[in-house]
């Protein structure tokens, strides 16, 4: 009898699926279809998107909250279009922003995209840095209360630097994809 209560908690414990897939991520991409995170242009002025995509955590996400890093002196922010699911924006995007989802998300969404415009020659990086108020980058989950947890940078955007430097060496679309990620964290 002892033997088999062992093997039926063996076998359960087995069964169970690995460690859950513990903290979102929140990157940025030069497109729609997350391929990519360099961008390059000769022409002055230029203007280019920023498209902010999550990666929701396995209990899920209702809000998001971070900051942009300043950009080089001839870059400018010229406006934000978000993502059909934010509800509530508060904040400014290089001080701290914080976003409201009107629904859980469980897979990766669309949160925001911003546009900017080069009006002068030069390289810059935007990255994902910590809200001013908190020093963090976090989500909202979808459990009671809506508890907040760390979130990661997976991506930043490099704009003017030369083709195979190690900034845009690789993109989203090898094996440090969302989905390649996605499944790191749930085996």
């Amino acid at each position: 009898m002892r033997l088999l209560l062992l093997t039926v908690v063996l076998a359960a414990m087995l069964a169970t699926p690995a460690a859950a897939y513990e903290n979102g991520y929140i990157g940025l991409f030069t497109d729609e279809a997350r391929s990519s995170w360099c961008i390059e242009s000769a022409e002055i002025p230029f203007t280019f998107d920023v498209w902010v995509y999550c990666l929701p955590s396995d209990n899920g996400t209702r809000g998001v909250e971070f900051s942009i890093s300043d950009l080089a002196p001839s870059y400018f922010l010229t406006g934000t279009a978000t993502g059909p699911w934010v509800s509530i924006t508060m904040g400014d995007i290089f001080t701290g922003i914080s976003y409201s989802l009107y629904l859980c998300r469980e897979d990766w969404f669309l949160l925001d995209v911003y546009s900017f415009i080069a009006t002068g020659p030069g390289q810059t990086a935007i990255w994902l840095e910590g809200h001013e108020d908190t020093g963090l980058i976090r989500m909202a989950n979808c459990l009671p209360g809506y508890p907040v947890e760390d979130a990661r940078a997976y991506a930043s955007v490099f704009v003017n630097y030369p083709p195979g430097s190690p900034e845009c060496a690789g993109t989203a679309t090898e094996e440090s994809s969302w989905g390649a990620i996605k499944d790191m964290y749930s085996r």
